[in-house]
């Protein structure tokens, strides 16, 4: 955790210190232009996006560790931006534990109808399994968006667009500072520009969500809002998983995590998430890198299936074996998790699949 040595951060250590986190004095560059995409990209663009708030960003410096923070000035690429509120505000939603999670995934432009369907699809699959309550709205008006947005929710997945006057709706635009309070737990504004409106919805009340700082590619936030819906209730938590959705495209760094990045929604049947990297070392024989770590837990261990011995390791660190091809698709059986494969990402399910096949 980067964090500027202000005394209105003070309260906040006793939350983040819970984690053991490293702390450091938050330090920064100016963010090269060569960065980002060239704007000839801008044809490809979300389709009838109107103009965005622009957003300045910075390099952080960031110490030892994977997952990073940012409690400071600025906006920050590659580490969370985060604010006192999301904190204060966590303990909202402690009195709803053993209810069962509600998700509302809206869709509020009709070109961007395939990636509801999709994204609905992958809360639906988990539904039972990790009781949640899945809604499923489209076209909302300005009342009725503000309306989810204040009503108790434990996500809000919004599919649309977002311009300087706020998220779009069927009778105009939704301003965050708008809201009397957002009771939405956590939520995912997948529509360009919506960094400004994520953080006033933390300040409102909410305690972590997804943003983008610019237009965003539309089959690209397609490709990263489906894969973050699966990562997000398979138990990663909100940094892991954009982090890892945000890898599989081109434009990866237009998004963020705002708040408690180390916040989850759910909990995976493994408790915390999997990192499992496949390499093809001959046709027949495989590389694979297992870690499993979380931010929010510190001092546990873990036993890979590979393994033969009883022997236990920290969590955070890695370990390596090399496999079969029978011994990896039986590995790949035991979780659904992602899986880097040869320096792409797919699931677990699906790669043993294609390795039975090919």
């Amino acid at each position: 955790m980067s964090i500027d040595p202000e005394y209105d951060h003070v309260p906040t250590l006793s939350h983040l210190l819970a984690n053991l986190p490293l702390v450091r004095i938050a330090e920064s560059n100016t963010l090269e232009k060569s960065e980002w995409l060239d704007t000839s990209l801008a044809d490809f663009y979300r389709r009838d996006a109107g103009e965005v708030a622009s957003v300045e960003l910075v390099r952080p410096e960031q110490g030892a560790g994977r997952t990073h923070g940012w409690l400071a000035d600025g906006v920050p690429i590659d580490a969370f931006k985060t604010v006192r509120e999301a904190y204060e505000n966590r303990g909202r939603y402690l009195d709803a534990a053993g209810d069962p999670i509600s998700v509302v995934a809206i869709l509020n432009d009709g070109d961007m109808r395939e990636e509801h369907d999709d994204v609905a699809a992958q809360y639906r699959a988990r539904a039972e399994a990790l009781d949640l309550d899945v809604t499923l709205r489209e076209r909302l008006t300005v009342d009725e968006l503000a309306s989810v947005f204040e009503s108790r929710t434990d996500l809000v997945h919004y599919i649309g667009h977002c311009e300087r006057d706020g998220l779009r709706c069927a009778d105009g635009y939704l301003s965050a500072p708008s809201l009397s309070e957002s009771n939405a737990q956590t939520f995912f504004l997948n529509a360009c520009g919506s960094f400004h409106e994520g953080i006033e919805l933390i300040r409102k009340g909410s305690v972590a969500g997804a943003v983008t700082f610019n237009e965003v590619l539309d089959s690209q936030a397609a490709t990263v809002g489906t894969m973050f819906a699966r990562l997000l209730v398979s138990g990663y938590c909100m940094e892991q998983a954009l982090d890892k959705s945000r890898r599989q495209i081109m434009t990866g760094k237009d998004y963020a995590v705002v708040g408690d990045g180390t916040h989850v929604l759910t909990q995976s049947e493994d408790i915390v998430g999997t990192d499992v990297r496949v390499g093809r070392r001959a046709p027949d024989r495989f590389d694979v890198t297992v870690s499993m770590g979380a931010p929010w837990m510190t001092g546990g261990f873990f036993r890979p299936y590979l393994q033969e011995s009883d022997e236990t390791h920290l969590l955070g660190t890695s370990r390596e074996f090399t496999v079969d091809r029978a011994e990896l698709i039986e590995f790949l059986s035991y979780a659904d998790t992602p899986v880097l494969f040869d320096g792409a990402l797919c699931w677990s399910d699906a790669l043993a699949g294609d390795l039975r096949s090919s």
